[in-house]
């Protein structure tokens, strides 16, 4: 099974995949049997590894201006007493003055108030652990 260095390395891969593109070198390039220059990269593979790769990391709560320089995914959880309940989703964020743009695996993009941060919603470097989701929120 094919494993990356990096966070980032796996999602790059992913995001050439995305795009039907093949970078030819990595681990997750499948040649075709007709011409092996040619092919397809393991997209489902990708992105086990990058999950795997990001639950491995000690989770910590990021502050609001950590976030908005933070270029690796994120676990996303929202307060289990606002809407339908504890929710947690790894996602790629960006946040742009007062909101916060997140995709979600599924592809589905959430637009989240960057003044209730903390309050209604907040971001980990990976998947807090059941202690850690005891954190209180702010109020």
């Amino acid at each position: 099974m094919p494993n990356t260095r990096s966070v980032k390395e796996a999602l790059k891969c992913l995001s050439a995949a995305n795009r039907n593109e093949a970078c030819g070198n990595c681990a997750y390039f499948r040649p075709f049997t007709d011409d092996p220059d040619t092919g397809w990269c393991d997209k489902r593979q990708v992105a086990t590894d990058a999950l795997r790769l990001i639950e491995q990391h000690d989770a910590r709560l990021l502050s609001l201006e950590e976030l908005k320089t933070y270029t690796d995914p994120v676990y996303l959880e929202e307060d289990p007493f606002v809407g339908f309940g504890s929710f947690f989703s790894w996602a790629m964020c960006i946040v742009d003055k007062n909101t916060m743009y997140a995709t979600i695996r599924n592809g589905v993009t959430h637009n989240y108030d960057t003044k209730k941060y903390g309050k209604t919603w907040r971001c980990w470097t990976a998947k807090p652990t059941a202690s850690q989701q005891q954190t209180k929120w702010e109020e």
